[in-house]
């Protein structure tokens, strides 16, 4: 199958394409330390960041320095670890 990347609107109509019924998964959250992760760039997106970091601290991870191994990684596990409530990375 191939690889499909956009918004998320990209995805509205793949379950018609083989005769499927969106629906939304069972999920039970869990306690403990956690992270919110964003990848996206979109406009909304970037406008829930913002938000969020007024509230919570994070840390921006920019690619040219990933490709480079500019980061590590048990470092940042560390310091999402110490904060006291989900970071946004």
């Amino acid at each position: 199958m191939p690889l499909l990347s956009g918004g998320s609107g990209i995805a509205l109509g793949l379950p018609a394409n083989d005769n499927a019924t969106p629906a939304t998964p069972a999920w039970d959250g869990i306690q403990g330390p956690g992270v919110v992760i964003s990848g996206s760039c979109s406009r909304a997106t970037r406008t829930q960041v913002a938000t969020l970091l007024a509230q919570v601290a994070g840390f921006q991870i920019k690619a040219e320095t990933a490709v480079a191994g500019g980061y590590d990684v048990e470092a940042m596990a560390d310091w999402v670890l110490m904060q006291n409530t989900p970071p946004l990375v």
